[in-house]
């Protein structure tokens, strides 16, 4: 079954939201760095959700359980970026990073 143009424009829209927080959080010379392990949690989850759902919908015979569980997931991690991403990362902060990989 293709999946139905709403379902990829709704994708497109939240990955677009979520790189523009690292954009707007991160200096211009981290966005990357700071990005990607973001995308990956992303593609790792894209990749076991279809898997997850299926167990989830096979258990307890309905999908509705699982469009539960798809929900607080999506709940919990838009309470992470609201909560956790306060204010721009500054170079003060970098600075203090790096001095303490290097030690």
């Amino acid at each position: 079954m293709l999946p139905r143009a709403h379902d990829r424009v709704q994708a497109n829209i939240t990955s677009t939201s979520a790189r523009n927080l690292v954009t707007a959080a991160a200096p211009e010379n981290c966005v990357a760095s700071i990005g990607s392990p973001q995308d990956s949690g992303g593609f790792v989850g894209a990749a076991l959700a279809p898997i997850v759902t299926g167990f989830i919908a096979q258990v307890t015979g309905t999908f509705a359980a699982a469009f539960v569980v798809g929900s607080v997931i999506a709940t919990l991690a838009a309470l992470c970026d609201t909560v956790v991403v306060r204010r721009p990362i500054g170079e003060s902060e970098l600075a203090q990073v790096a001095a303490v990989r290097a030690a």
